[in-house]
């Protein structure tokens, strides 16, 4: 092969490498979370860690919350059904990975029999919004909830951005010195109100 041969290949695969690289940072920019105050009814996904003593649990979330109705479906790091969590007007619904079904009046109640303790389903869909009582949370100089303290829990938040209207994507409800939950969210949707009412 001549030299100059060599340099029109070389200058080719030169081109072909710029043109792969543009390509690959052509990748659409993230879409940011809806604001909070259009989260009446939404799904996320993300990530939970559950620590309870000296147990722990960890894995995916998968959540579609309604006023009316919730389906929560937490799965392993791999993608493997761990358990789905359904409530509505007639009660809540545990599924577990063996396909039992068990059954209570309400979430917490369903949780305290089947984990040991409750856990605050009712009250952490307001949580993950930040969304709190009046006078009960700490704000950062945005107006978004930093953490605040409601029923035994004490609740620390994160964001993604600096929007004033962003929803949090990390947090952290602690009670005591033995119940930890951690959830960090990858993605938010706002639900339509023919998605709420369907």
């Amino acid at each position: 092969m001549s030299a100059r041969s060599f340099l029109s290949a070389l200058a080719g695969i030169a081109a072909l490498l710029l043109l792969v690289s543009g390509c690959a940072s052509l990748k659409p920019p993230p879409v940011p979370p809806p604001p909070r105050d259009s989260l009446a009814a939404f799904s996320l996904e993300g990530r939970f860690a559950l620590n309870h003593e000296t147990r722990s649990y960890s894995g995916r979330i998968s959540w579609t919350y309604r006023p009316d109705a919730s389906e929560l479906l937490l799965s392993s790091p791999f993608g493997q059904g761990l358990a789905e969590i359904v409530t509505d007007a007639n009660g809540a619904r545990l599924t577990g990975s063996d396909g039992r079904i068990r059954t209570a009046p309400d979430a917490e109640t369903l949780t305290r029999e089947v984990l040991g303790y409750p856990l605050p389903l009712k009250q952490l869909a307001d949580w993950v919004r930040g969304r709190t009582p009046p006078g009960s949370g700490r704000l950062d100089p945005l107006g978004r909830v930093l953490s605040l303290q409601q029923d035994g829990w004490l609740i620390d938040y994160g964001y993604g951005d600096d929007a004033p209207g962003s929803p949090p994507m990390r947090i952290s409800a602690r009670q005591g010195e033995n119940v930890e939950l951690r959830i960090f969210i990858d993605a938010w949707q706002s639900l339509s109100p023919e998605e709420v009412h369907p």
